[in-house]
Formats: C-alpha cells, sequence, structure tokens
C-alpha cells in the first residue's frame, strides 16, 4: 500500500495477517508503484492498524508475502493509569522507536 504524508512524500507497506501491516524504510517524493523495488527495501516496523473505514492509503498491487513475515509480531500491553491502555512494542530508548516516532507524526 502507498500512504500520503502530511509533508507530500509517500510511504509504503503491506497488509499482513489482520490487523497487522508492516512498514518499509522508503520513501518518496513522488508515487512509486514497482512492487520489487518497494519489497526489496527493509522492514522498518510493525504494527496492529485497523482498517475500519476507506482511508487515503492506496493498495497499489498484491504479492505473497515472503518468510520473514510468518514470523508472529511481538507486542505487549502497558497500563496508563490516565489514559488506559497503550501498546508499546519497542523500548523508548531504541534508535527505531525515534525514527517510528518521526513516521508516525507524518501520517497525521
Amino acid at each position: 500500500m502507498r500512504v500520503p504524508l502530511a509533508d507530500g512524500s509517500f510511504a509504503y507497506g503491506r497488509v499482513l495477517k489482520l490487523p497487522h501491516d508492516a512498514y518499509y524504510d522508503y520513501r518518496t517524493n513522488t508515487p512509486d508503484s514497482d512492487l520489487e523495488r518497494i519489497a526489496s527495501k527493509p522492514i522498518l516496523f510493525k504494527i496492529a492498524v485497523r482498517h475500519l473505514e476507506e482511508r487515503a492509503w492506496e493498495l497499489i498491487g498484491w504479492r505473497e508475502l515472503e518468510e520473514q513475515f510468518s514470523q508472529p509480531s511481538v507486542q505487549f500491553m502497558q497500563e496508563r493509569e490516565e489514559t488506559g491502555r497503550e501498546i508499546s512494542w519497542l523500548p523508548p530508548s531504541s534508535r527505531l522507536a525515534e525514527r517510528l516516532d518521526e513516521s508516525t507524526r507524518l501520517f497525521t
């Protein structure tokens, strides 16, 4: 799938076994539909996503899932007193968590 970001660029991901998606460490300034090129990029993160409504995310094709995607997605629940439940899957100090925070800001 191609995801338009707030800064006008595009991110790319794929739907795994619902509700999980994987997002590539790949961003472009113009839309890319080359599935081979996109799938050759490393995975930046996997996350559970609720696909309840039509979004601006564009499905650009179908590929069989590679072996790396057959592994379960690891996550844990963390209770937060003021807001209820929050899903966390990376230690806040990790470099990947910093990149995820940057990417998350672009999705809004």
